[in-house]
């Protein structure tokens, strides 16, 4: 997957409740995104459902920890007498050069119990080398696991503060005077808080080259999920008029399909939980940069169509990321989102 990530296939039939009373809200979300946003004057249901899914992710969770424990054992099981028969090799072999140098050993002896340890080790290397795969296999499956439990997590507060403002069910009067409430005080959030966090984060990754690591392949990197969350300021504090206003416990979860941003926002009117899904786009031959889909705060959604809205977010080019800080000189980037990193490849000039 590489340059910007497809949307993903249509709008949910079932966001027809909040296009009609929220706006032309633009997410392509789904998953467990369906049942979040299938029935808002039932918010219980999706938050059952959610709980459902968060029981069967820690049932999976539970089931893989005893296999990555196992596969660890296999592997230092398998390590140790490898080391140990490598070590034995390196120090006979140096002593066989030795004597074949000083005359010694008899030559056609001593060559052929050289290639019999390296046959030996190349056996030996063969099964640790299907050893860590194996377990780096599970590691990456627990990862994956915990990473998606995690995200459910932030769902699911969204859920739960929405069941929270809604107090239960309520007719489509009563949802529209709550999407009305919220809307407006995100219109006080926005500019003083919301865009000028990510002001904030984007200058602390303008030397992207000390946040990214090196990928597998040369010229490549990796901006790893958690490296990326331990730069975002927590808590952001901003100061406007009537009061102090601050965003607290900020985190990013990156997958293959989308990017959630979540924190808590709080002011003199309120505290709200925002949860954003949204894109890396291509900003500039060398630059890529956040487009968000979709925002609820309190599981409610705003409208990121909006105008005012669409203009913070080009304007302040969000999470903004520039491929020159990782290769002088760079020309192009491409990037790919990927479960837990993005992947990046800083492109030289071509050589004359």
């Amino acid at each position: 997957m590489t340059g910007r990530v497809p949307p993903l296939a249509g709008l949910l039939a079932a966001a027809a409740l909040l296009l009609a009373a929220a706006g032309p809200a633009a997410a392509h979300v789904t998953g467990v995104f369906l049942h979040f946003l299938k029935d808002m004057e039932e918010p219980t249901y999706s938050t059952a459902f959610l709980r459902r899914q968060v029981e069967q992710t820690e049932q999976r969770l539970a089931a893989v920890v005893p296999e990555v424990a196992e596969a660890r054992a296999l592997y230092e099981e398998a390590a140790g007498p490898a080391a140990a028969r490598l070590q034995f090799y390196d120090a006979y072999a140096g002593q066989a050069f030795g004597s074949l140098w000083s005359g010694a050993e008899d030559l056609v002896d001593v060559l052929a119990n050289l290639r019999l340890m390296a046959r030996l080790i190349q056996q030996d290397v063969a099964a640790l080398e299907e050893t860590a795969r194996r377990y780096a296999q599970l590691r990456l499956k627990q990862d994956t696991l915990q990473r998606y439990r995690d995200l459910l997590d932030a769902v699911e507060t969204a859920a739960q503060a929405r069941e929270r403002r809604l107090g239960g069910a309520v007719n489509r009067d009563e949802l529209q005077l709550a999407l009305y409430d919220v809307a407006e005080d995100w219109e006080r959030l926005r500019p003083h808080l919301f865009v000028p966090f990510f002001q904030e984060a984007g200058r602390r990754l303008q030397r992207l080259d000390r946040v990214a690591v090196p990928g597998r392949e040369p010229g490549t990197w990796h901006l790893e999920e958690d490296a990326l969350n331990r730069v975002l300021p927590d808590p952001f504090t901003a100061r406007v008029e009537g009061g102090r206003l601050s965003l607290t416990g900020p985190r990013f979860y990156l997958r293959a399909d989308h990017l959630y941003f979540d924190a808590v926002m709080e002011g003199a009117f309120g505290t709200y939980h925002v949860l954003a899904v949204g894109q890396m786009e291509r900003a500039g031959p060398t630059r890529i940069q956040y487009r968000i889909e979709a925002i609820y705060i309190d599981g409610l959604p705003v409208d990121p169509g909006d105008p005012d809205v669409q203009a913070d977010i080009y304007q302040n080019s969000l999470l903004a990321m520039d491929g020159r800080s990782l290769l002088p000189g760079a020309v192009a980037m491409r990037y790919e989102q990927n479960n837990g990193y993005l992947w990046l490849a800083p492109e030289p000039p071509e050589a004359n």
